[in-house]
């Protein structure tokens, strides 16, 4: 265990780190969100703004993220990002997991709108040139805390890896270890201490044990690409806006008013709903008190370019922190 002094060296040079990021991306971090619900075009406009200016930044070579935002050999993650077509035009949406994807796939359902993942394309079949290329993202903090809840405290884990569907007496070797990860846990030893640590190729073997479990807390320059001249979005969504952000879309894929789309929440085989089917935001004071200050300055540090890019604060979730 760290001494409390250890501890409190820790924090000062973390909180140097965020200083250093603060100097670095001064000229983005002091602007405010677009949030004109009139012209609402505008608001989307200004995060792909910033998003493109994020990654014009690290463009340098010398920047530390460089080489993963720009050189890696699969630029974003195949089983999240999917094709569909709408009056003969073609799209593409990245979601990253724990993200909305689910309510997606059942507005594609709804509508009788084919969606193909890129994973499962034939040759030829997904090549032609989007009309609309769309990511949605939420506030990593909260991602990673709804990410927890589906995965290990629901359960959701025993339908993910494709190990323990294929061999159950797999599954019963790991009941135990994953039946009890808390949240704390959770974050300091699988997140932050990598526990389930995976090459860059394991990675890419999405049938690979853990594989598919570890990319639920990938980071979304990771999961999306999102710096390539091939993969930047045109839009960008949020969780947090998506009764603002979906009628706009919808309007730029030519939808008809009225369009419903659906708010759907997972969860997974062993959730007794002793806290209702209610939204993660609703539980973040809960489980975020029980990190220190310390942890969510290494969870931001972990995550800061995904809160660069999309504009997040860390702010709420350290004071939150004990």
């Amino acid at each position: 265990m760290p001494t409390h002094r250890g501890t409190k060296l820790l924090l000062i040079v973390l909180a140097l780190i965020v200083l250093i990021c603060v100097t670095e991306y001064q000229d983005i971090l002091g602007q405010d969100e677009v949030t004109d619900p009139v012209d609402y075009k505008a608001v989307l406009d200004w995060r792909v703004s910033r998003l493109r200016h994020v990654c014009s930044l690290h463009k340098n070579q010398m920047a530390a993220e460089h080489s993963s935002l720009y050189h890696r050999q699969q630029k974003l993650n195949k089983c999240t990002t999917s094709y569909f077509t709408i009056d003969s035009r073609n799209h593409i949406i990245c979601n990253v997991l724990k993200g909305g994807s689910t309510s997606w796939n059942v507005f594609f359902g709804e509508n009788n709108i084919t969606a193909t993942l890129l994973a499962d394309c034939k040759p030829g079949e997904c090549s032609r040139t989007p009309k609309l290329r769309i990511v949605q993202v939420r506030h990593p903090m909260e991602r990673l805390l709804s990410t927890w809840r589906h995965l290990f405290k629901n359960g959701g884990w025993r339908s993910l890896d494709h190990t323990f569907r294929n061999f159950p007496q797999v599954q019963k070797q790991f009941e135990s270890f994953y039946s009890n990860i808390s949240w704390v846990y959770f974050i300091e030893e699988l997140v932050l201490g990598d526990q389930f640590h995976k090459t860059e190729e394991q990675l890419e073997d999405i049938e690979g044990g853990g594989v598919w479990i570890k990319h639920h807390w990938a980071p979304y320059w990771y999961t999306c690409g999102l710096c390539g001249p091939d993969l930047a979005p045109d839009f960008v969504l949020k969780t947090e806006t998506l009764h603002l952000d979906i009628p706009a879309i919808l309007k730029e894929m030519n939808f008809p008013e009225g369009v419903q789309f659906p708010d759907i929440r997972t969860t997974g085989l062993d959730d007794n709903f002793e806290e209702g089917n209610n939204p993660t935001d609703v539980f973040v004071d809960k489980y975020f008190s029980r990190l220190s200050k310390t942890t969510v300055l290494q969870l931001y540090d972990m995550y800061r370019i995904d809160h660069l890019m999309f504009n997040y604060s860390p702010q709420k979730y350290m004071d939150i922190g004990y």
